[in-house]
């Protein structure tokens, strides 16, 4: 009894110390109880080798190479329960790295490589943007396959590519991206682009000018094709002859041609933001879509008719320009000027009217003439005026005080 205590005793102690000198894992082969099994097992630790595929693509090309892997079993279990099952058995895995040093580098070699270029101008000054090349971090890819494989077993080299920082150009190709992206586009869909006005990029300082004449010139371009004052035919619906066309005058736009063009150049210079649908600076802007509230001169019938929102509010003869020789301009027109006591001045005469109205800058308006006895009829193919429209003094009082507080007053005159 006593022989079979100590020698339990002994048995317990060696498992023990086997327990302190193994850190309680990493069985050695031998055989262990398997509870699921409720037998025993052999384990064997011995490693193996295994041969997998390892694949590399690149921008559609792909190729599996054969690495050798190492498999090294280990029981990785508390060594003091006897209990073990077949799941307890873990692997411990380590590729060839000869043979995969050996496969990245046959794969890199069926490309050719090429390092990062750097953006810049040739002498015609045309560009060429960074292109970062197809160059690879050769150590990085090799490192990562060597941790990662077999667990991971297909690697895309482009996910390894060098890339680097332009330094030397990535402000050039900024500027130039600017230039060329920068485009002022008006309402009647008319632009002006940067790339257009000559621009002159300097490496050295990363700087670009352009052509400031060229930018006045097509800036000039582009506001004639704006300015309609006195262009556009509209139909007129008069009191007595129907709807008529009519065109000529000073209604309608005029755009800042200086103004404008300095704002493009600054523009330019400071390379600003692209814009669209821009209304270009105007001098004068008045819609085509004429006010219901205007005055009539009907030439041919020699009236005068003032409208209010559409319906007439007053109205009396007049006399126009002397036929043909000094015949009253048709067209739509605003009052630009409004006085009291002016004296009219040209080539042989000298005439003072107590209320003036001008429709042109070359003097042709609307007034009373008091000299006059008679308007209408057809006095205006014997004595006409000089070309403006003479009013019967208490019309002439009754129209000025009428429009005085109103801006660009409409005025329509036809034949």
């Amino acid at each position: 009894m006593k022989k079979a205590i100590l020698i339990t005793l002994s048995v317990l102690l060696i498992l023990i110390l086997g327990c302190l000198f193994t850190g309680f894992k990493f069985y050695t082969a031998g055989y262990r109880y398997d509870p699921v099994n409720k037998g025993m097992i052999n384990i064997d630790l011995s490693p193996e080798i295994r041969t997998m595929e390892l694949t590399l693509n690149e921008g559609g090309v792909k190729k599996q190479f054969p690495v050798d892997v190492t498999y090294t079993p280990f029981v990785d279990a508390d060594v003091s329960n006897l209990f073990v099952s077949e799941s307890d058995i873990s692997y411990l895995t380590t590729p060839d790295e000869k043979q995969i040093n050996d496969s990245v580098d046959v794969f890199l070699s069926l490309t050719k490589r090429s390092g990062m270029k750097a953006a810049r101008l040739d002498k015609d000054m045309n560009f060429t943007e960074t292109v970062q090349g197809n160059q690879v971090s050769v150590n990085t890819l090799k490192r990562d396959i060597k941790s990662e494989f077999p667990a991971t077993g297909d690697f895309n080299v482009e996910d390894y590519y060098v890339v680097q920082t332009d330094n030397r150009g990535a402000r050039l190709e900024g500027i130039y991206n600017r230039v060329e992206n920068l485009k002022v586009t008006y309402e009647n869909g008319s632009s002006i682009c940067a790339m257009w006005m000559n621009p002159q990029f300097n490496e050295f300082d990363k700087t670009v000018t352009f052509d400031e004449d060229k930018i006045r010139e097509e800036v000039g371009k582009l506001m004639l094709t704006m300015d309609d004052a006195g262009k556009k035919t509209i139909s007129f619906n008069s009191t007595n002859m129907g709807v008529i066309p009519v065109q000529g005058g000073t209604w309608g736009h005029i755009t800042d041609t200086k103004a404008e063009t300095e704002y493009i150049i600054d523009k330019f210079r400071k390379l600003g933001e692209p814009e669209e649908n821009r209304k270009p600076i105007m001098i004068q802007d008045l819609s085509w879509d004429l006010p219901r509230n205007y005055i009539e001169v009907d030439k041919k019938n020699q009236h005068v008719y003032v409208y209010e929102n559409g319906r007439v509010i007053m109205d009396d003869d007049c006399v126009t320009g002397l036929y043909p020789r000094r015949k009253t301009p048709s067209g739509i027109f605003f009052i630009s000027e409004k006085m009291k006591n002016k004296t009219l001045r040209g080539p042989g005469y000298a005439s003072f009217v107590n209320r003036w109205m001008r429709l042109t800058n070359s003097g042709v308006g609307l007034h009373d003439a008091t000299w006059r006895g008679r308007f209408g009829g057809e006095i205006y193919l014997r004595d006409g005026s000089h070309g403006c429209i003479n009013l019967p003094k208490a019309f002439a009082y009754e129209v000025y005080d009428y429009v005085y507080d109103k801006e660009n007053y409409c005025v329509v005159v036809h034949d």
